[in-house]
């Protein structure tokens, strides 16, 4: 009987002690995890941060490489804003010029505002492997987009 109660009690104390150890030990792990997945998060947000492309690489002039037509970008602002001419040859009148950085690619949009051009507007995304503006021309007149790109001319 005195050997059933000290097995026993051996056998209680191993438990408690398993069990000390096992709640020591998942708690370690958790503090392990919180501090790996709040590293692997800060490295994210650094490396979406360094992603993030120069707004000033789409300065520039631009020229149209299947047609005539020439974006110049002399202004890339902090809100948004573009400074922005276009020609097809002639000079035609910017309403809106804007540009985004979203999803890590720069974004342009050119609402032109003319008689023959009334809410035509170019829809670019910076290409920047290639040096490109590739994008959509939408004629507000047809209702017809297109397929453009533009290469850097300086």
């Amino acid at each position: 009987m005195k050997k059933n109660t000290l097995l026993l009690r051996l056998s209680r104390l191993f438990v408690v002690l398993f069990l000390g150890f096992s709640i020591q030990s998942y708690q370690l792990n958790a503090k392990n995890r919180i501090a790996i997945t709040k590293d692997v998060s800060e490295h994210s947000i650094l490396i979406k941060q360094s992603r993030k492309a120069d707004k000033n690489l789409i300065k520039g002039l631009w020229g149209r490489t299947e047609g005539v037509g020439e974006i110049n970008i002399s202004e890339v602002r902090d809100n948004g804003l573009l400074k922005a001419t276009f020609c097809n040859p002639k000079s035609i009148n910017i309403e809106k010029a804007v540009w985004t950085n979203s999803s890590d690619v720069l974004r342009i949009y050119i609402l032109l505002r003319e008689d023959n051009y009334p809410g035509s507007s170019f829809s670019l995304n910076y290409i920047a492997e290639k040096d490109l503006l590739l994008g959509v021309y939408f004629d507000a007149l047809t209702n017809i987009s297109y397929t453009v790109s533009f290469k850097r001319v300086k």
